[in-house]
């Protein structure tokens, strides 16, 4: 009950942060949903965590 709880107040910041790194590497943030998809998901969205940002995704941030 305790993990239920936090897990749906964790949720939502940690939508927001994947999602600005993955537009800090030009991707779209609709790649976050990548992680539903059993062990390959989440080494794919690890990996793009792991990428340093790229000047293109500046263009997110006007």
């Amino acid at each position: 009950m305790v993990f239920l709880i936090y897990a749906t107040g964790i949720l939502i910041p940690a939508l927001a942060l994947t999602w600005r790194r993955l537009h800090d590497i030009d991707r779209s943030g609709a790649w976050f949903f990548i992680a539903f998809v059993p062990l390959l998901g989440a080494i794919v969205l690890l990996v793009f965590t792991l990428l340093s940002a790229r000047p293109a995704g500046a263009r997110f941030d006007e």
